[in-house]
């Protein structure tokens, strides 16, 4: 047997890791702002109040028709329907408190909940009164919407780094080698990738079933969080132990690399992400082309350019340098390319 008892021990699996992350980050009422809205004619009020609390009423009362005069026909772009689950957290906020938040003389906004989370469609005042300017609002969305990918996206790649951990604990379709998974989803019928399906009764993979579609990078898909993955099979020279491949005798055993990007840059994120076997999450606004450059990429190399995500550093210990999977033998080491960390025990 080529397993050895780990040289760092793993960390609990962060929730996401088997769960998908929590959609709600913030409690959020838009549920598709990209879309723009049309100019129609909205009702105006004599007060932030007025229109605030007129809003509330709507919404609780499911009263279709006030809602559409409150926000024009696309109204159905801020309100999800009655009975959504989102709706009623809303309304459970929205018990614990409302007010208005005044944002200068003719602009305000409503606070909701206990939390400081404000409505993203402000109120402005005009010559016929107050009301919600939906143009700043779907601004504002779009802003919240990336800021929300982005937040998830570092979580997502430090669940993906969990998940590689845990795969190359233990072995798989019958090696007797302790080696990372080469795909996000496993081939139908095998264990190579970091998510399969399984009954009620098995184990569960990795990662969840979330995870099934996030390394297709289709133009018709909306990715995970609005962004695509891809796993790294090797590392350039910035990274940490210089270049290296990380493929040994076509199994990913010297270390592993993932890279995010938007699946619509300046509308589902901004900034590029990357983490390896290290632990370190980088980012990097990659621009309007950042799909083509993170396509190309194959190496996980955080050069000039690239940030270190602060705050991201995964928990880790210092047994070693090594990226490949703790619990090889000698037998191994010989793969390794020349100048790469092994991390093999000669026992």
């Amino acid at each position: 047997m080529k397993g050895l008892s780990p040289l760092r021990p793993l960390r609990p699996l962060r929730p996401v890791t088997r769960l998908a992350i929590a959609a709600a980050l913030t409690v959020a009422l838009a549920i598709n702002p990209a879309q723009s809205f049309a100019a129609t004619a909205q009702a105006s009020f004599a007060s932030p109040e007025a229109a605030m609390n007129a809003f509330g009423d709507a919404v609780s009362g499911n009263n279709e028709a006030e809602l559409r005069k409150l926000f024009g026909a696309n109204f159905r772009q801020l309100v999800p329907p009655n009975g959504a689950q989102i709706r009623a957290a809303f309304l459970d906020q929205w018990k614990v408190s409302h007010a208005i938040q005044p944002a200068g003389e003719n602009s305000a906004h409503i606070a909701v909940g206990s939390d400081g989370w404000t409505f993203p469609v402000p109120l402005v005042k005009n010559a016929h009164g107050w009301h919600f300017d939906m143009a700043a609002g779907a601004e504002e969305m779009r802003v919240r919407r990336i800021g929300r990918n982005e937040l998830a996206v570092i979580q997502t790649m430090l669940a993906i780094y969990d998940a590689q951990r845990e795969y190359a604990s233990t072995y798989h379709d019958g090696s007797d080698t302790y080696v990372y998974a080469r795909r996000l989803a496993s081939t139908p019928g095998k264990h190579d990738g970091l998510y399969w399906p399984t009954a009620d009764d098995e184990a569960p993979s990795p990662l969840g079933e979330a995870f099934a579609t996030a390394g297709t990078r289709m133009k018709e898909t909306s990715g995970y969080y609005g962004y695509h993955y891809k796993l790294l099979t090797s590392q350039g020279p910035h990274a940490p132990g210089g270049a290296y491949d990380y493929v040994v005798r076509g199994q990913l055993f010297g270390g592993f690399g993932v890279i995010a990007w938007p699946v619509k840059y300046g509308d589902t994120g901004i900034k590029t992400f990357m983490v390896s076997h290290d632990g370190q999450v980088y980012e990097r606004d990659l621009g309007p082309n950042s799909a083509a450059k993170a396509e190309e990429t194959t190496s996980f190399d955080p050069g000039p350019g690239w940030k270190k995500e602060q705050d991201t550093q995964a928990d880790t210990q210092s047994g070693t340098s090594s990226g490949a999977p703790s619990g090889t033998s000698s037998g191994t080491s010989s793969g390794t390319p020349s100048g790469a960390p092994s991390g093999t025990n000669s026992q």
